[in-house]
């Protein structure tokens, strides 16, 4: 059994937890569409080729935030396999 004394604290409770819970909700949701462009742009940026991102003087590595990419010649690769 509850209190009647008790029914105010309990739904002020119930309430600030609902409105964090929706204002958490309202966050995440706000955040999406600036996540989708952010996706749409590296997969834009993925596709480009070294000398068209130099030509627009963008940086891969700031936009997609990956690794360093490292080029291996097409001779010094097929020399290491046959190695094995």
């Amino acid at each position: 059994m509850t209190c009647s004394a008790c029914l105010p604290v309990q739904s002020a409770a119930k309430t600030g937890l609902l409105q964090t819970l929706l204002d958490r909700a309202a966050d995440v949701l706000a955040l999406g569409p600036a996540s989708h462009r952010r996706a749409e742009t590296r997969a834009a940026v993925g596709e480009l080729s070294a000398r068209q991102l130099a030509d627009a003087g963008i940086d891969r590595s700031i936009v997609c935030r990956v690794r360093p990419v490292i080029e291996i010649r097409a001779g010094l690769m097929a020399n290491l396999i046959s190695l094995q």
